[in-house]
């Protein structure tokens, strides 16, 4: 599947919007046990994030507009919450 999401992310004090493409899909997965004298199976769908392609930056700056900044600016640890938040939204979307 493919979305193209936003999100809104806190990155060095600062606010942050991020427009990404994601490309994910969602993989259906089950757990059997015995419970008592019974099998009981459980069944539930994991998203499994295939790719991020970040496709614009923008900072809230102090006179309250966005402005571009270059995807290159984000550091390792940046990309890393950025990721995390996407996570989340995808899932949110697949409730």
């Amino acid at each position: 599947m493919y979305e193209e999401v936003e999100v809104e992310v806190e990155l060095r004090g600062r606010q942050f919007n991020i427009l990404a493409d994601v490309d994910y899909r969602i993989e259906t997965c089950e757990c059997s046990s015995e419970c008592g004298d019974q099998w009981v199976t459980e069944k539930w769908d994991e998203i499994q994030i295939e790719d991020i392609q970040i496709k614009y930056v923008y900072y809230w700056t102090d006179s309250e507009e966005y402005r571009e900044i270059p995807i290159n600016s984000l550091s390792k640890d940046d990309i890393v919450l950025v990721n995390e938040a996407i996570q989340e939204e995808i899932e949110e979307l697949n409730e």
